[in-house]
């Protein structure tokens, strides 16, 4: 996925008709990996609500597949103007997080299907978020100007105060992580730098140049300790540079390894619970084994969003069709199709899902859309996955 300005791939997409191009756009939008912790959803619920909710099925939500049909759609969640890029859930999995690049940050109870809050838009005008497991800190990169998307803002939840802004990066930030511990936060942009910051006095620790393009993909290990990057660059329809991933010891910056395979830019990264499996995306999707760094899978097909289980077991993921399909992340078979393929020759390049989420209990899967002619909702399952 990316220059990542979420907003521009987004007309790339809806301009074009072949499903190649399509798929590349799609995969340049997904930031990777929870990022928001789930007790900081709580506090963020505290703070005013600036919209009114709206439930409400759509012509342009998923159908989900017949087949094994052990799980059901409870909700189809509306309100956002933009693709829904971002969304997790908080630890009792009742309420869920999502977002929509430069608007709005929204919270939703999933008991009854209504929205809770929404952050005021002009004060957290936001490219992509971040916060901490400890519910105090907000991290955003600031959009309210095309010039600011390079600078990232820190903010106290309680008190809805902006802390500290970190300066470092010259060309727009891609992507955030936030350690376990909520100590230490980990930024990535096209300027082709990651740098890893003390979130608790804005001192930068460490500046990794992990490539000679820009950083589209990071992923922080279960301890923090080791970090993964990914990127590329595009030269042409058939040719892209500098496209494998690297390994890191985020503390002492120290190169721990590199994975190679793809031939696309990466677009996506997410490690499992147990800090040993990290699967990527790019031109397919491919599962690592961490201790060995070999390939373990390569899955069919692109994905523009992918989720771990919180038991490590499943992997989810959406390709630019629109079809959700869940796999055995150990043996990397497909065990069920959530959505079938909703593409026909009208809605090529303008329905297709930008984020997912697995919720804390396994039990709840959380979906959004985007799309020129999608209501970019949100879809709630609930089951056995």
């Amino acid at each position: 996925m990316k220059n990542l300005d979420q907003l521009s791939w987004k007309n790339a997409i809806a301009r074009s008709a072949a499903p190649k191009a399509i798929a590349l756009a799609v995969m340049a939008t997904i930031a990777t990996g929870a990022i928001a912790r789930s007790a900081a959803l709580e506090a963020i619920a505290q703070l005013p609500s600036t919209a009114q909710s709206s439930t409400q099925t759509s012509s342009t939500t998923p159908t989900a597949s017949n087949s094994k049909k052990d799980f059901e759609q409870i909700y189809d969640l509306s309100g956002h103007k933009y693709d829904v890029t971002f969304l997790t859930f908080n630890q009792n999995s009742q309420i869920l997080v999502s977002h929509s690049a430069g608007t709005a940050i929204k919270l939703w109870n999933l008991k009854t299907g209504k929205l809770l809050r929404t952050l005021n838009e002009k004060v957290y005008a936001a490219g992509v978020v971040a916060v901490t497991p400890d519910a105090q800190t907000l991290v955003t990169v600031d959009q309210k100007a095309q010039a600011n998307n390079k600078t990232i803002k820190v903010w106290n939840l309680k008190t809805n105060k902006l802390l500290r802004t970190l300066n470092g990066h010259s060309q727009p930030v891609n992507h955030l992580e936030i350690s376990a511990d909520g100590q230490t936060l980990v930024s990535a942009s096209n300027d082709k730098k990651v740098l890893v910051w003390n979130l608790k006095t804005g001192k930068r620790l460490q500046t990794i140049n992990p490539q000679s393009t820009p950083i589209l993909a990071i992923a922080l290990s279960p301890n923090g300790q080791l970090l993964a990057t990914g990127g590329g660059e595009s030269v042409d329809q058939n040719t892209s540079k500098d496209t494998s991933i690297k390994l890191w010891d985020s503390k002492t910056g120290k190169l721990l390894g590199t994975l190679e395979g793809h031939t696309s830019p990466i677009s996506s990264i997410a490690i499992a619970p147990d800090g040993q499996t990290l699967v990527s995306v790019a031109d397919s999707i491919k599962i690592w084994n961490l201790r060995t760094k070999q390939l373990l899978h390569t899955l069919p097909g692109v994905s523009g969003s992918i989720a771990i289980s919180p038991d490590g077991q499943k992997l989810v993921t959406a390709a630019w069709d629109h079809s959700v399909k869940l796999w055995n992340l150990r043996t990397g078979t497909l065990l069920k199709t959530l959505f079938e393929p909703s593409i026909n020759d009208q809605h090529v390049g303008r329905i297709y899902t930008t984020s997912i989420a697995f919720s804390p209990d396994g039990k709840t899967i959380a979906i959004g859309s985007g799309g020129v002619l999608s209501t970019l909702g949100i879809s709630v399952l609930r089951g056995s996955f």
